[in-house]
């Protein structure tokens, strides 16, 4: 190995934006990742969360801009890099965007890149389901769904990206059971309610939807916005 990719891993271990720089290439060979100032600024919230400086973190930003390719893959897999016995909740509106999510991260830890990085952190071969992946760390990566039972998996980490789809934005009843998603389902996961770390990742789709509800709580630090 050559002194500059020595370097080049050594900021990629360190530097979760440089990490998500060679993640994007391994989800789309043959793409480059554009540099804008929002993903290095969102990068570094993340970081702030991933290390313990942030309990609670707000991202809004509207769709396509890799929020979730960040935050509930790419940051997933650098956490547990770190922490193998790290345990971590991603919930989203659907069955189809948790497998997506869920098929995007098991790529990147399996990936050369990743084995290179972090040589400590492999997934269990015996816990290596579409819904749920282990570390041998006894840590990992649970998806679920809004609505979907969690019981049996406490987090130190709960990442919700997207709660509602589009075009329930306008209904009453499912904005309501997003809120009682979290508040009655989610945040109960959690192993230690005050050190324990919440990622919201949302796009803003009503006044009073699932982002406006966390802002109105008061609790979250907000990352962006749009």
């Amino acid at each position: 190995m050559t002194r500059e990719q020595q370097h080049l891993d050594a900021l990629r271990r360190s530097n979760f934006y440089f990490f998500v720089i060679e993640a994007f290439r391994i989800l789309h060979p043959g793409a480059a990742l554009s540099k804008e100032r929002y993903l290095e600024a969102m990068c570094w919230q993340l970081q702030e969360v991933a290390e313990g400086r942030m309990q609670r973190l707000l991202v809004t930003v509207p769709p396509r801009h890799l929020k979730s390719v960040c935050t509930s893959v790419a940051l997933v897999a650098w956490m547990l890099g770190h922490d193998p016995s790290l345990k971590v909740i991603v919930a989203s509106y659907g069955d189809d965007l948790a497998r997506r999510h869920a098929a995007d991260f098991r790529k990147i830890m399996q990936s050369a890149m990743y084995r290179r990085l972090f040589p400590a952190t492999r997934i269990e071969p015996r816990s290596n389901r579409a819904d749920e992946m282990r570390t041998t760390g006894r840590g990992g990566r649970k998806a679920v769904s809004l609505g979907g039972a969690v019981t049996g998996f406490g987090a130190d980490v709960i990442i919700i990206d997207d709660l509602m789809k589009a075009q329930d934005a306008l209904s009453d009843r499912r904005r309501e059971e997003a809120r009682e998603y979290f508040e009655q389902t989610l945040y109960s996961r959690l192993d230690d309610k005050r050190r324990g770390r919440i990622i919201a990742i949302q796009q803003r789709l009503h006044e009073d939807d699932f982002a406006g509800y966390l802002i109105d709580k008061g609790t979250f630090d907000p990352c962006l916005s749009g």
